[in-house]
């Protein structure tokens, strides 16, 4: 029993000194589930919602790049139908103008709409950062105060 209790010390005492200097880990939060080691609460709650929020981050570049893929394209397409409409001038009456113009028109209104995007899915990135790097502080100091309740020289 004893050697139990010393055992799920140490792992506290390992969770926490991880949580005050880095922040969470997938894998360390696994490991605390796994063992049953005891958190206290508030520490458990912040890196839980640090880990949600490293995944959302993460899930937010991904379809900020393809939406990023998605201006360069748009921005081809456009190019592709200026040079088209501009080397059918000589030919005003050609019905190609109308589509390219009707054409471009619509790549244009996409292009406007994945701006938007891009701008809020960035600026929602800045937040999601800002939100974590607030968060890491507030568990660093949880984890150190849990650490310290333990034994004061344990920092």
């Amino acid at each position: 029993k004893i050697l139990r209790d010393g055992v799920a010390l140490g792992r506290l005492i390992s969770a926490l000194r991880t949580f005050a200097s880095s922040g969470p880990t997938e894998s360390l939060m696994q490991t605390v589930e796994k063992e049953n080691v005891e958190l206290p609460p508030r520490t458990r709650a912040l890196a839980t919602k640090i880990l949600k929020l490293s995944f959302d981050m993460g899930e937010s570049r991904r379809i900020l790049e393809i939406e990023r893929a998605k201006e360069r394209q748009v921005v081809e397409n456009t190019t592709r139908l200026r040079d088209n409409i501009k080397s059918l001038e000589k030919f005003p009456k050609s019905s190609l103008i109308g589509r390219y113009t009707k054409d471009l028109d619509k790549e244009e209104d996409i292009l406007l709409n994945t701006r938007t995007t891009i701008e809020k899915l960035a600026a929602d990135l800045v937040k999601i950062e800002r939100d974590i790097q607030v968060m890491k502080t507030d568990l660093s100091d949880e984890a150190n105060k849990a650490l310290d309740s333990i034994h004061p020289r344990l920092r």
